[in-house]
């Protein structure tokens, strides 16, 4: 053990220098062991991504064999995952992988997935509102009234009322609040996460947060 938690900081430490060094230098050894380095992880996180779907299916295997509740969305799962793993093997053996108009995978995403993600989001839209007016129910304050006006604009912005679009909000209003104050929100959260991620990765480097157990 006394071995162990030096060798795995040195080790992580290394490479995660030569791999960022690789990114400002032009030497071919540091970007030659980058794009190895990557190559790793990238292969690394396939094999984490099938132990994850093993995992998944023993769970719900296990929940159909001994007749736990929810069992039937356990076996709908089941036989989507099969299914939809038999289709895309199909689709690479045949020859129709990647084109659109004969991929079983395509067929998949288009009736399929995509119209669940549409009713999601759509759902989504009620919720909002539906959780908004719980929340000025419970604490009126501006915050609430400033979330639950914007939610109302930028809905009757977006779905005509009986095929007729109201001029001023669906032309000018709805539009800046989405492309400006949406995107301006957006774009915060992801200089916060770019900021987090950049932080975090520092620490690792220089060995102040060991998640590899060193």
């Amino acid at each position: 053990m006394k071995i162990k938690a030096p060798l795995a900081t040195i080790t992580a430490l290394a490479v995660g220098i030569i791999t960022l060094g690789g990114y400002f230098t032009t030497a071919p050894t540091f970007s030659m062991l980058r794009t190895i380095f990557l190559q790793w992880a990238s292969w690394l996180a396939a094999i984490a991504l099938l132990v994850g779907i093993a995992n998944l299916l023993g769970v719900h295997f296990e929940k159909l064999t001994t007749g736990k509740k929810g069992g039937i969305y356990s076996m709908v799962l089941v036989l989507a995952l099969i299914g939809t793993f038999a289709l895309g093997t199909y689709d690479y053996i045949s020859g129709t992988w990647g084109n659109a108009s004969q991929s079983w995978l395509q067929w998949i995403f288009d009736y399929v997935q995509y119209p669940i993600e549409v009713s999601m989001f759509s759902l989504l839209a009620i919720v909002l509102v539906y959780a908004a007016i719980r929340m000025i129910r419970q604490r009126d304050n501006f915050t609430v009234i400033i979330f639950l006006l914007s939610a109302v604009l930028v809905l009757a912005g977006s779905v005509p009322f009986f095929g007729v679009s109201i001029p001023v909000l669906s032309d000018t209003l709805t539009p800046w609040l989405t492309h400006v104050l949406a995107f301006a929100g957006a774009r915060g959260i992801l200089l916060g996460m770019a900021l987090g991620a950049i932080a975090t990765g520092i620490r690792v480097l220089v060995g102040v947060d060991r998640p590899y157990g060193g």
